[in-house]
């Protein structure tokens, strides 16, 4: 799974907690950018949204193969990742 839902998770949480870890997790270099336009203006990057859709779907995929298409945790993370790329397809499109 994705690891920026957790990160916006924690730079809102600390937000409301400590404005010093709140900015320090700002400022990380790969991450920092996305949490930023999150946190200021609820959008995110249309690359940002693909990646995060298509790893999810490779993921999804990986646990097929490995467990088995009809097993319980091969179901299960289908429907995870279902939800999750729709919850990434709602979050509003930041295109420049």
């Amino acid at each position: 799974m994705p690891g920026i839902p957790f990160f916006i998770m924690a730079a809102y949480l600390f937000s409301k907690s400590s404005k010093k870890l709140h900015q320090k997790l700002l400022s990380i270099p790969y991450i920092g950018s996305a949490l930023k336009e999150w946190d200021e203006f609820g959008v995110m990057k249309l690359e940002t949204k693909l990646s995060l859709i298509l790893f999810c779907i490779i993921t999804s995929i990986m646990s097929c193969v490995y467990n088995g298409v009809v097993s319980f945790a091969s179901l299960l993370t289908i429907n995870i990742a279902i939800i999750a790329i729709f919850s990434i397809i709602a979050i509003e499109t930041k295109y420049k």
